[in-house]
This record gives C-alpha cells, sequence and structure tokens, in this order.
C-alpha cells in the first residue's frame, strides 16, 4: 500500500509508464511539504476504507459480480482520446461503448464521470447530467494557465437519492 501511495502522490496523473512528477516546481507548492501533509490523513482514509472492497478487475467482471440494488458503481474512464496513456489496449473507443451499454442495465446505481463531450451525451441519453466547470487538473503546464474545461457526471437516478440510500455494497 505504501508503495502504491508514493507511486499515486508522485507520478503525473496515472501515467507511470512514463514518468514526472505529480507536483510540478513551476506551481510555487513545496511538494515534500505536500507530500508529508497527504500523509495525516491516511488513517481517515483507512477509516473510511474500511467495509470497501476495491478489486483490480476488468470492468466488465467487477460490474456482472457486485451488481445488485444496493451498489454504486462509480466509473472514471479514461478521457477520450487518453486511453493510450494507461498503456496499449488497455481501454479503447469501443469499451466506452460497452461500459455504456452494462450500465444501462445494472440494478445499482451508476455514476460515471468524464468531460463533456457529445459520445458520452449519446452513450448516457435519458440520464441526469450535472455539470462543473473546472481547469484539466491532469494537465502539464509549464507555467501558462491550465485550460478550462465543463467536467460532467452522469448518474442513472438523482444524486440525492444516492445521498440517501444508506450503506453501498
Amino acid at each position: 500500500m505504501s508503495w502504491w501511495y508514493y507511486l499515486n502522490r508522485t507520478t503525473f496523473a496515472g501515467d507511470q509508464l512514463r514518468g514526472g512528477f505529480a507536483v510540478p516546481s513551476t506551481t510555487g507548492r513545496n511538494p515534500v511539504k505536500s507530500f508529508r501533509n497527504a500523509t495525516y490523513r491516511l488513517d481517515d482514509i483507512a477509516k473510511r476504507l474500511q467495509n470497501v472492497c476495491i478489486e483490480n478487475l476488468p470492468y466488465a467482471e467487477c460490474i456482472r459480480r457486485y451488481d445488485s440494488e444496493n451498489t454504486l458503481f462509480y466509473c472514471d474512464p479514461p478521457y477520450l482520446g487518453t486511453e493510450h496513456y494507461y498503456g496499449k489496449d488497455s481501454f479503447t473507443q469501443d469499451d466506452h461503448r460497452r461500459l455504456a451499454e452494462l450500465l444501462h442495465v445494472v440494478e445499482g446505481k451508476a455514476l460515471i464521470s468524464h468531460w463533456q463531450n457529445s459520445l458520452y451525451d449519446e452513450l448516457y441519453k435519458g440520464w441526469h447530467r450535472y455539470e462543473y466547470s473546472g481547469f484539466k487538473g491532469s494537465y502539464k503546464s509549464e507555467g501558462e494557465e491550465k485550460p478550462k474545461t465543463l467536467e460532467c457526471l452522469w448518474s442513472n437516478t438523482y444524486l440525492s437519492e444516492i445521498s440517501t440510500l444508506g450503506k453501498f455494497t
């Protein structure tokens, strides 16, 4: 776990294939201080995840195995056009479509996040869509302002229903 945490905090946006640091020196932030401050939250994180099941499975197998009316699926697939960042053939354009097909028939609740795009508007038509503007947090910049983006969250239910449902498996 400590090795994963170190890699997560020191590599760029999950891109461990090409390397790079998660906190560039050009931001004015002290990467050592940021890393140390983040370790203070580990006990709270461990307590929160105490009854959470984290799997390393292909998404289709995970969804089929755990789907129930008490399951909440939060899916954060690679952004369109960045699938290759995670390794050759790790997630393809067709996987975006297959994931949508699976999520449309789950018994549980499903949330999927992505930036605004016409493909996801098509794939999740009829779902609730929530928007918020922000900056591309995983964008490498050399001192210039990060590009703005419209992030979206699609859900097969109202978000208020998710927060009041209690415990999920």
